[in-house]
């Protein structure tokens, strides 16, 4: 199996590696391949990070939309490289919503000493179910239960 369909397998595959115009791309040889998705996307991110350059003209560069470098930023804040990998489109399965989760989204909001919005309660998940939810869908839970 070569390079490209172990990406392929791993769902890892640049559909456009055309698109990808940043220079290290076009003349660092087989170390920086526009193949590799998972790559493009940390390089992109490390170039607005590290390098300094403007969000508009990396996300451009690297063949993504300024929205799609935001989410794949906060996917990485969160998730470290694991959260380079594209998540699956579409309404999650409900059992993410476990009993357990919404009696701790109750819990969480109704504390007293502690400020917690729908971020901060979705982040307190993530930690304690590694489950990954929306804060909207914090929100949607309170307002069900009110």
């Amino acid at each position: 199996m070569d390079k490209k369909e172990a990406l392929q397998k791993m769902g890892a595959l640049n559909k456009n590696p055309d698109k990808v115009k940043f220079r290290l791309f076009q003349e660092g040889g087989r170390f920086f391949d526009p193949n590799d998705k998972l790559q493009v996307k940390y390089e992109m991110l490390r170039a607005v990070q590290v390098d300094g350059l403007p969000v508009n003209v990396v996300s451009h560069t690297f063949g993504y939309s300024r929205e799609t470098y935001y989410t794949v930023a906060r996917n990485f804040e969160l998730e470290g490289c694991i959260g380079l990998i594209d998540q699956a489109q579409g309404r999650r399965q409900p059992e993410k919503l476990q009993t357990e989760i919404i009696e701790f989204i109750l819990s969480e909001r109704y504390k007293k000493h502690e400020k917690n919005s729908g971020y901060r309660i979705a982040e307190k998940i993530l930690d304690r179910f590694h489950v990954k939810i929306h804060p909207r869908t914090v929100y949607k839970v309170l307002k069900k239960t009110i």
